[in-house]
Order: C-alpha cells, then sequence, then structure tokens
C-alpha cells in the first residue's frame, strides 16, 4: 500500500465514531477497549454471545490491521510510530471485578501522583516546569492526574501572616511540628518513652547577597535524632526590634503543649525544652542580654571583661557562675541583662543550663578559626612563614585520598582559609589538625593546640566521659598558654568560653548531641524554597508546607544494621561477599579509607573481606600487631585511641563477628607510616 492510501486510511480510522453499529469494521481508535464505549444502555444489557461476538470481531479487524502496517512498515516506519499500539481486547467485567479495578486504578492514580510529588519536591522543581509535565503525561498516560502543580502538591493557596515589626511572622505551629517529627522518625523509637526532650535552635539567615532580606526561623528537634522541623518563621529587611513580640507566639503554643503534654497515636507524652542551641548574638538576642563584645557578657559566669582595643576575658580561676535564680531576680539588670526575655515564662526551663554553649560557633568558626588566622594574618610574633603555610596546605592535600566518604568536604589549603566552612575546621581540629601541624609549629605553639585537640576529643566521644574533667584542666591550659603565645588581648569571648564547655557536656552528653550542626544543614535547605524576590516569606511557607504534607509515616519494619550492602558475585567458596557494611552511623567498605576500624576489646583491624555465612555476617581482616602512640603530651595518644601503626605489622587474615566492631576508624598516611584516630562524628 502507497504511503497516501496508508495515511487516507488511518485518518478515516481516526475520525470514525465507536459506536457506529452499521459499520462491519472496527477503526483503529476504537481496539482500546475503555468503558465510554460500554456506556449506552443498549451496551449494558449485552449477552454474554454478543461479547464474544464484538471480541471476535475486533480481534478479526486487529488481526487484518496489522498485516495491512506490517505490509507497509518497509515503506514508511516513520509513519507507523504514529499509529496507536496500546491494545486492550479484555471482556467487560463483572459488577464485582469492575469495583476491584475501581480499587486498583484509585491506588495506582494515588501512587503515580505521590511519585511524581516526591520527584518535583526533591529536585525543587518550579510549579511553571511541573505543570507543563502534567500536561504533557495527562495525554499520554491513562491514569488521571491534575494538570496543575498547585493541586498535585496540596499547595496552600492563602497565606496569612502577623506583623511583628519591622516584618511579618508565620507561625506553623509547635504541636504541628512535633506531629512531624514522629511521622517522619516513627512511634515505635519512642515506645519505651513518657517524656520528649525538644532542642530548640534561633538564627538568623541572609536570603540574597544584594539585598537586606533575612529570615529567622524557629527549629525544633528531638533530643537524640536529627530530624529538624520550623515552629514559626521570620522574614524582613532587618532584625526583628522585639525580641519578645517574635517570640510570643511561640512560647504561648510552648506553655500550652508542655502544660498538657500531647496525645499521639494514643500515647501521651510530657513535653519539656533541654536546650535552646544559638550563637552568641541569637543568644543575646532572645535572652535579652549583653552582647558577646559586653563586659559582662558571659552566660556562665559572672566575670568582668577587660579593654585592650578590644574586650578580653583574662580570669581562669574561681569564676562566679550564674544561676537560674539570680537571672530572674535580674540582679545584674544595667551590667548583664537588658530586660525581661519572655522565655521566662516557660515552664520548666533553666535560664542557665538549658542554654549550653554551641561547639560549631564556640570552636569550630570561633577558636580553632581564629588559631589558623592568628597563623596566617595575624602580626609578626603570631604569624607562621609562608613556607610554614605552603608546607600545611601541602600536607592537607596530601591526604585527601585519606578522607572517609563520611566527610563531604576534603581538605584543602589553608591559603583559602576564608572560604572554609564550619566541618573545615572541625577536621582540622580533631582529625587532620596534630599530622600536618607537627613539622610547623614550634613546640610550644602545638603543645597549644594538642592540648585542645585532646580536651575536645574527650568531649566528642562517648568513650571518654569519665575523663571530663581532665578534660577541663586541658582547656584551662590552653586558655592560659594561649594568653601566654598569642597575647591575652586575644582571650576572646569564645577563648573564654572553653572553660564552661565541659560542665554542658556533663549534663547533656557530648558536644554533638547539642550542637548546630543539624540546624545548620537544615537552613540551607529554605534558601532553595525561595525562587524569586517576591512574597519570600510566602514562598517559604508555600514549598514547606508542600514538603511536609509528603512525609509518609515510617513504618515499624525499620532496617536492622549492620546491614550488608553491594553483594559481589558468588566464589568458588560458596559464601555471600559484599563490598560495604552500613552502620547506623557509619559505612565500613572492603577498600581503603573505609576499611579501618576498632573492635570492643580494642584492637584496629583492616577489613578485606565482608561475607555472610549461615546467615551470619563476619569480616575477614588483618590485625596491626603493633600500636604505638603518636604524640606523648599533654597525654598517651594511645589513651584517647590515637595509634601510630604500620602496615608492614599486620597480622594474618582472620574471621571477626560484625558484632564485636566498636566504631570506625580513620587512618592518615604520615611519613611513611599510617596514623590511627577513631571516628566522632557520625
Amino acid at each position: 500500500m502507497s504511503r497516501s492510501n496508508l495515511q487516507k486510511y488511518y485518518m478515516q480510522a481516526k475520525r470514525a465514531k465507536p459506536n457506529n453499529e452499521e459499520s462491519h469494521s472496527t477503526p483503529l481508535s476504537c481496539f482500546h477497549y475503555n468503558n465510554e464505549a460500554c456506556s449506552s444502555s443498549e451496551s449494558s444489557s449485552m449477552k454474554a454471545a454478543d461479547v464474544v461476538e464484538i471480541n471476535s470481531t475486533l480481534t478479526l479487524n486487529l488481526l487484518q490491521s496489522q498485516s495491512v502496517l506490517c505490509e507497509s512498515e518497509n515503506e514508511d516506519s516513520e509513519f507507523i510510530e504514529d499509529v496507536p499500539v496500546e491494545l486492550n481486547l479484555q471482556p467487560p467485567f463483572s459488577e464485582f471485578e469492575s469495583e476491584s479495578s475501581d480499587t486498583d486504578n484509585n491506588e495506582a492514580e494515588k501512587h503515580i501522583k505521590f511519585k511524581l510529588a516526591n520527584w518535583a519536591l526533591k529536585y525543587n522543581i518550579s510549579n511553571v516546569a511541573t505543570t507543563d509535565l502534567l500536561k504533557l503525561l495527562h495525554d499520554h498516560i491513562n491514569e488521571p492526574l491534575p494538570l496543575d502543580a498547585r493541586t498535585l502538591l496540596n499547595t496552600t493557596r492563602n497565606v496569612s501572616t502577623e506583623c511583628v515589626h519591622p516584618g511579618e511572622y508565620y507561625h506553623f505551629g509547635l504541636s504541628a511540628a512535633i506531629h512531624n517529627i514522629f511521622k517522619c522518625v516513627g512511634t515505635h523509637r519512642f515506645k519505651n518513652s513518657d517524656q520528649i526532650s525538644l532542642l530548640l535552635n534561633i538564627d538568623g539567615l541572609p536570603l540574597a547577597k544584594s539585598s537586606h532580606s533575612q529570615v529567622y526561623p524557629i527549629l525544633i528537634s528531638i533530643f537524640g535524632h536529627k530530624c529538624v522541623r520550623m515552629v514559626g518563621i521570620y522574614h524582613g529587611y532587618e532584625k526583628p526590634k522585639d525580641a519578645n513580640l517574635f517570640l510570643k507566639r511561640f512560647v504561648q503554643d510552648a506553655i500550652e503543649v508542655i502544660n498538657n503534654g500531647i496525645t499521639i497515636d494514643n500515647n501521651k507524652y510530657l513535653i519539656r525544652i533541654k536546650c535552646i542551641v544559638c550563637d552568641a548574638p541569637a543568644k543575646s538576642f532572645i535572652k535579652c542580654i549583653k552582647g558577646h563584645t559586653g563586659y559582662f557578657s558571659c552566660t556562665k559566669c559572672q566575670i568582668e571583661g577587660q579593654y585592650l582595643a578590644k574586650v578580653y576575658f583574662p580570669d581562669i580561676e574561681n569564676l562566679r557562675l550564674r544561676t537560674d535564680e539570680q537571672f530572674r531576680l535580674h540582679d545584674q539588670d544595667d551590667e548583664h541583662q537588658n530586660g525581661i526575655s519572655i522565655l521566662e515564662e516557660i515552664p520548666h526551663l533553666n535560664m542557665i543550663t538549658s542554654f549550653p554553649l554551641d561547639y560549631m560557633h564556640l570552636v569550630c568558626l570561633g577558636v580553632m578559626k581564629k588559631l589558623l588566622y592568628l597563623w596566617c594574618f595575624g602580626k609578626p610574633q603570631t604569624k607562621l612563614s609562608a613556607a610554614a603555610i605552603n608546607g600545611i596546605s601541602q600536607s592537607l592535600i596530601d591526604i585527601r585520598e585519606c578522607i572517609p566518604e563520611e566527610f563531604n568536604r576534603k581538605p584543602r589549603s589553608i591559603n583559602e582559609i576564608k572560604m572554609w566552612k564550619a566541618t573545615e575546621f572541625r577536621q582540622m581540629l580533631f582529625y587532620t589538625g596534630p599530622l600536618v601541624l607537627k613539622k610547623f609549629l614550634s613546640t610550644d605553639r602545638y603543645l597549644n593546640f594538642i592540648s585542645l585537640h585532646v580536651g575536645m576529643t574527650i568531649l566528642a566521644s562517648e568513650h571518654f566521659q569519665h575523663l571530663i574533667l581532665y578534660a577541663l584542666d586541658l582547656l584551662k591550659y590552653f586558655v592560659k598558654t594561649f594568653q601566654t603565645i598569642y597575647g591575652i588581648e586575644n582571650t576572646s569571648h569564645n577563648v573564654h568560653n572553653l572553660l564552661h564547655l565541659p560542665e554542658d557536656v556533663r549534663l547533656h552528653g557530648r558536644v554533638d548531641n547539642f550542637s548546630a550542626f543539624d540546624f545548620e544543614n537544615f537552613m540551607q535547605s529554605i534558601l532553595k524554597y525561595v525562587r524569586k524576590s517576591h512574597k519570600p516569606l510566602q514562598q517559604i511557607v508555600k514549598r514547606y508546607l508542600e514538603k511536609m504534607s509528603s512525609v509518609q509515616n515510617n513504618k515499624e519494619d525499620i532496617t536492622t544494621f549492620p546491614l550488608a550492602k553491594d553483594q559481589l558475585l558468588l566464589g568458588i567458596d560458596k559464601m555471600e561477599h559484599f563490598k560495604s557494611l552500613v552502620f547506623q552511623n557509619f559505612v565500613l567498605k572492603i577498600n581503603f579509607p573505609d576499611n579501618c576500624c576498632c573492635l570492643k576489646n580494642g584492637e584496629i583491624i583492616n577489613i578485606t573481606s565482608i561475607i555472610k555465612i549461615n546467615r551470619c555476617l563476619e569480616v575477614v581482616g588483618k590485625q596491626y600487631l603493633c600500636k604505638n602512640s603518636f604524640f606523648d603530651r599533654p597525654c598517651e595518644s594511645a589513651d584517647i585511641n590515637i595509634f601510630k601503626v604500620c602496615d608492614s605489622n599486620l597480622g594474618s587474615s582472620q574471621h571477626f563477628k560484625v558484632s564485636d566492631i566498636d566504631y570506625k576508624c580513620m587512618k592518615l598516611k604520615y611519613e611513611g607510616q599510617n596514623v590511627i584516630m577513631p571516628f566522632l562524628h557520625g
């Protein structure tokens, strides 16, 4: 058949009516059987014989049409692609089967809608692009889909904000935020507890570099869990003038929830605010106290600062600690407090101990950053030589290959120090610093840094909580020698507050339990919610509510750790082999740099295989036979599980139970050997 005749036949078939009873040949457009073809009263009273006859006719015409198309296939293959190929020749369903089909279709419809909505939210697809995709899919798939992204994502149409001078505020609600965290984490994780401890974070976030547009979100998480949710958010072109007005809705909400508790899945929970985690400026704002440059700015003790080009805090011993009772009596109205904070109305909130020091800002972005700046940009008596700076930078670059996959950022040159993030300063303090600084710092400077390193390692580890008093002595030594080496005028607010950090660890656990890292990660997602400059608060609220509406209940069947992943081909030993072993806080692999770990008996091994024998997981590895301390001052590094080892001292391969693994180790190359350090931040 020629191209023109075939196209003419196809167009006639396309224009033909499906219910043309006089026609003896069914057009191609009717080959897809649907309910519309059976919607007339006559078709509803069909007999079984009529159904068979119709299906026979449809099948015969289908075969004839397919033969016609096959004849013309070699003539014009591009044209054949336009012919509908989706066919359904099943007979009409009975009444029961039709209801079952409707249910299946509804489930399929919800399934495709849910997948599309999650895809759009995961990749932050704009509503215009999502709407265009929905219109495109509408013409090519059978499942009914909405034609607008706002319907698919359940977008809130009207956002009612409140005036908080000089901007506006939206309140999501504390109870709604707690419910959503339970939904995300799973209620089964709290079945053995009747009290929920909350962490609260408040901080400013600039939305643009070209304007002063900024937001102040109120964030919460549940102590021990990383899931973060918003309770409220303020937007303006400067910070709120009155902190009490900004916090009013939250405090009212908190009082009600704390006094009445909250019921989730027929279980009632008591709610307490355990910690309010903020940096120094945000803390002074919400507590109505002096800023960190004030003479009486310390939130933990009544030390008076002194002035020498800037305010510094020289005292180390005999510090008079503040108490909650004194704070509420406003004993230092003129010296420490600027006013009365509305946070004092929250039940069971201690205005001193419930505001722990955040080590992300205090140590990583504070003390560690200050040390590096003194070495790179300080006065001649504190600054390192250009050769030393280049040597440190090259050493950092050389150990990039040794950094495990849990670290998103690899070491880079300290010539880029002004662009470093908090995680890079943390990496320098806990892991790479002791190695790369050893050859380039003088003995007294290196000992000063190592004192900070050891003290913070103790405060960051679950294994060394019994050494908190020793950590306090080390931090006192650090502050004292810091004053001698770098000048007493550099004993800033952050350096002084190192003396109070061990007490917060004693009350709340290791420093990562009350750090701002999780909150800062969440705040970066807020930036993605703003797609244009017009009404940024309304955009944030709509995008956030879309995200929350898509959160599904976490099922009870939680994955049991450890979990073997990435199975290899079955070997001749008939055992199952895997590439990786996933624990709750880290991942071990069979290749460097993720194959080193410490056993519960203190032995260090390199994993070479991960196997499953009779449904039991084991690792095959080689144990280091000789372990030495990397440094011996201010203590033996072996006392805090830091060792210097050599690969030539590895033993023979052995099998170890997965249950014997305690924690992951970082193995850094150093002068032909390796330095083993415990992995602290899962």
